[in-house]
C-alpha cells in the first residue's frame, strides 16, 4: 500500500459513522487507503469501495484504473475491513450503456438505508437502467440531430490488438477503447453479472429520454458537473 498519511484526522473524522461509501475517480483511488487503515480503529461495520464500473477481466486487468481498482480491494480484504461493492457498468451521461446519475443515487440510498449492515457485508450489487445497442444509440441521434449518424466499425481482433499496444506504451485511453470493444461484443453487461437491484418504483429513462427529449440539454449540464466532481 502507498505510504501512510497522519491517521488520526481521518480516525476523528469517521467516528460516528457506520457505512463509509467512497466515490472517488480514477486520480483518486488511491487516497482510499487511507481510509482502509483508519476504519479498523472506528466503529464502521462496512465500506463501499469506490467501483462504478464492473468486474472487468482478462484484457483489463492490465489498465492502470482497474488494477488500482483490485489493489484496494485486496488491501481492505487484508485488514478484515467488510466491503460490499456497487457495480453501474458506466453512467450513461458518459457511455450512454447503463444507469443514468439519478437512478445511481436512488440505488445506493435504497440498498444502504434499507438493508441491515451485517446483510450487505461482502456482496455486489448490480445496477442496470437501460441497455441501448449501439443501433439504438444512433437512432435517437439521427431523430435529435435530423440527419444520419456516420458509423465505423472495426473487428474485435484489430480492436484487441489496438487495446494492447496502449496497455504496453500505459496509454490512459487504454480503458476507453477496452470499455469501447465490450459495450460492442457484450461483455460490458455480462461483467456487471446475474445480482442485479431493481429500483421498485422509480420511473427509468429510456435512450429517447436521454438523447432526444427537450430536457436532453440538461442532462448535458449535468454530465459536465458530474465529470468536474470525479475528475
Amino acid at each position: 500500500m502507498p505510504k501512510a498519511c497522519d491517521e488520526k484526522a481521518p480516525v476523528a473524522a469517521l467516528r460516528n459513522v457506520q457505512i463509509l461509501i467512497s466515490l472517488v475517480g480514477h486520480s483518486a483511488i488511491d487516497c482510499q487507503y487511507d481510509l482502509i487503515r483508519a476504519i479498523p480503529k472506528t466503529k464502521i461495520q462496512l465500506f463501499v469501495p469506490s467501483n462504478l464500473a464492473v468486474h472487468y477481466r482478462r484484457q483489463g486487468l492490465g489498465t492502470e484504473p482497474i488494477s488500482a481498482k483490485i489493489k484496494v480491494g485486496e488491501a481492505a480484504e487484508r485488514l478484515g475491513v467488510p466491503t460490499a461493492v456497487v457495480l453501474t457498468g458506466n453512467f450513461a451521461e458518459f457511455g450512454l450503456d447503463t444507469p443514468t446519475c439519478e437512478y445511481v443515487a436512488a440505488a445506493f440510498a435504497s440498498i444502504f438505508s434499507t438493508t441491515p449492515t451485517h446483510r450487505l457485508q461482502h456482496r455486489t450489487f448490480s445496477l442496470s437502467e437501460l441497455t441501448p445497442t449501439g443501433d439504438k444509440i444512433a437512432q435517437a441521434l439521427d431523430q435529435r440531430f435530423g440527419a444520419t449518424s456516420a458509423k465505423h466499425t472495426g473487428s474485435i481482433e484489430e480492436v484487441t490488438r489496438r487495446v494492447n499496444a496502449m496497455i504496453e506504451a500505459n496509454d490512459p485511453l487504454a480503458l476507453a477503447w477496452y470499455t469501447r470493444k465490450n459495450c460492442g461484443n457484450g461483455d460490458q453487461l455480462r461483467f456487471l453479472g446475474s445480482n442485479m437491484s431493481e429500483m421498485e418504483g422509480y420511473e427509468t429513462k429510456s435512450i429517447e429520454d436521454l438523447l432526444v427529449a427537450e430536457n436532453s440539454e440538461s442532462i448535458g449540464l449535468g454530465r459536465k458537473r458530474l465529470r468536474e466532481a470525479l475528475y
